[in-house]
């Protein structure tokens, strides 16, 4: 079995920080300039001449559009929305995480509001903000909490939120003979501070780790070939993984203890047939069970061979909602410095990729990396990642900060290099 450490050096300065949940943001920017004049966009709802397509758009400041007509010109698009198919999320964030959606619109007559529809839920109108003069472009701007509160589109987005694809609709309820354009979605999540387990960056590749029954777990090329290494479950020869999940044994550091962590999680990449669905997630820390949290895919918000990043999450502080993806610990057991977990999916013949393994530090917790200070300067500085792999040997104490971002081992002591 391989040994988890996270090695403290004795005799240096430690200084810790104190640590607590931060938001993130990311954006996705649907415009229509790329596309082709003519191009037709699906349509939802509306009558038998109404057509949406792409057009050079009127006024200044714009590229191309889609207008919503009708093939025989009389404006007749009424009661029509675009349909924006499979608009996916940034990686690592879902439905749940859309906050605000934005529109550009040019309105030739003032029929109607605007309305949006997500994952075809339900059509809801709402008042335009900074509705201006007809023939001039404005923008719509949707916040998910107020102005949809209360609606039925609300409502049914809650059994959805961990969908990272979804269907977008716009447009104005029931007018016609307008434009839209720049359909701007905002995302905003939670981050929480996390004290990494195994990332497996430092692993040499063809690494094992010890299986709690047959297969085997062994280091690879992330298959998408974006996050470096990963940790591939699948057969061993002609040894299936058959309800057989990685084991890692786990020393924290000095003056850590289990009861520091509020939570566990990691990323997971599995195929409906190998690991997504099956016997479902497998969550085991210092002998302490999850109790069928569930599976990957229903339960979890996975989707088929798709990296859901921090996707498997199992709290110790009694914080999820869902009870079974919670541990709890005796007091005895958060004394514990050092203990086995047990983590992945389980099916007849798991075939799936995990990274990233990590506890979830408290708000206002430690994660025992510290600066450190050297106080005689070397001749020569040997450098080692935390599995005691040289990783550098030079002369010149600016080389290190040429390492990717992480904790070190230098001359015997730890330095972090941000």
């Amino acid at each position: 079995m391989k040994h988890l450490y996270f090695p403290v050096a004795v005799g240096f300065l430690m200084s810790a920080a104190s640590l607590s949940a931060k938001s993130v943001e990311e954006t996705v920017v649907i415009n229509f300039d790329d596309m082709a004049i003519g191009t037709q966009i699906n349509t939802q709802n509306g009558g038998p001449n109404a057509k949406i397509t792409v057009q050079a758009a009127p006024g200044t400041g714009h590229g191309n559009a889609i207008n919503f007509t009708s093939d025989n010109g009389d404006g007749a698009a009424w009661y029509t929305n675009a349909r924006l198919v499979d608009v996916a999320a940034p990686e690592g964030y879902t439905l749940g995480d859309l906050k605000r959606i934005t529109f550009d619109l040019y309105r030739t007559n003032t029929h109607g509001n605007p309305f949006i529809d997500l994952a075809r839920q339900s059509k809801t109108e709402f008042e335009a903000k900074d509705n201006k003069e007809l023939n001039t472009w404005f923008t719509v701007d949707v916040d998910m909490d107020t102005d949809l509160e209360g609606s039925e589109l609300k409502e049914k987005l809650a059994s959805i939120a961990l969908n990272s694809k979804f269907d977008v609709s716009m447009g104005v309820f029931p007018g016609s003979d307008y434009w839209v354009d720049n359909v701007t979605l905002y995302f905003s999540r939670e981050v929480e501070e996390t004290w990494p387990i195994a990332d497996f960056e430092n692993d040499e590749y063809g690494t094992t780790y010890a299986m709690t029954g047959g297969g085997k777990a062994v280091v690879e090329d992330d298959p998408d070939g974006v996050s470096g290494k990963a940790l591939h479950i699948c057969a061993d020869g002609e040894t299936p993984a058959a309800w057989s999940t990685p084991k890692f044994h786990v020393v924290l550091p000095e003056g850590k203890t289990l009861g520091d962590y509020k939570g566990i999680v990691f990323d997971i990449k599995a195929p409906q047939s190998s690991g997504l669905y099956g016997g479902g997630i497998r969550m085991e820390v210092a002998g302490v069970a999850a109790n069928n949290p569930g599976s990957a895919g229903a339960d979890f918000g996975c989707v088929d061979n798709v990296w859901k990043r921090g996707g498997i999450r199992i709290m110790f502080d009694g914080s999820a909602t869902n009870p079974n993806q919670n541990i709890e610990f005796t007091d005895e057991q958060k004394k514990l410095n050092e203990f086995d977990i047990v983590a992945g999916t389980t099916s007849g013949a798991a075939d799936y990729y995990m990274d990233n393994l990590a506890f979830i530090v408290k708000e206002g917790g430690q994660t025992g990396i510290a600066d450190t200070v050297i106080a005689v300067e070397p001749a020569v500085y040997e450098v080692y990642n935390l599995m005691g792999i040289r990783v550098m040997k030079t002369a010149d104490k600016a080389d290190i900060h040429t390492l990717p971002a992480g904790l070190y081992i230098v001359n015997g002591k730890k330095y972090l290099v941000k």
